[in-house]
């Protein structure tokens, strides 16, 4: 029992050095074509991990609303695999759609399946995100 204890303890300080300080913070907001914000946006946050001999698991999961000022908050982050947005404005739906992203990150890209994939070095920081809206 003794050393499975200390072979516990060996192991986490041996990943600390790859954990990030603090948590990964998404601040977002949701604006229409001409900058307006948008409130009462639900969203769906969350992180997949694909690999090639399965169809690929779920690494975390976050809802929300946006508020008054269409701003969004979003803590707590795990920094594995690929991110994943889903908007949903029930009284647009399903007359619109995401004309632009912009990231306060220039490094990442996007992903095959739809998502982006941030750089390692990112997480443990905070990321600012803005979705402009086109109404159809």
């Amino acid at each position: 029992m003794k050393y499975v204890l200390l072979l516990s303890l060996f192991g986490l300080f041996a990943c600390e050095k790859y954990l990030p300080s603090r948590p990964t913070v998404i601040n977002g907001m949701v604006v229409d074509e001409n900058e307006n914000p948008i409130p009462d946006v639900s969203f769906e946050f969350y992180g997949s991990e694909y690999k090639f001999w399965s169809q690929g698991k779920q690494t975390f999961w976050k809802n929300g609303t946006t508020n008054e000022n269409g701003e969004f908050h979003v803590s707590q982050v795990i920094p594995r695999g690929t991110y994943n947005f889903q908007l949903n404005i029930d009284y647009w739906s399903p007359n619109f759609q995401i004309g632009e992203i912009k990231f306060s990150l220039n490094d990442g890209e996007y992903t095959p399946w739809g998502g982006w994939r941030f750089k390692d070095e990112y997480f443990g920081k905070e990321v600012n995100m803005k979705f402009k809206i086109v109404r159809l």
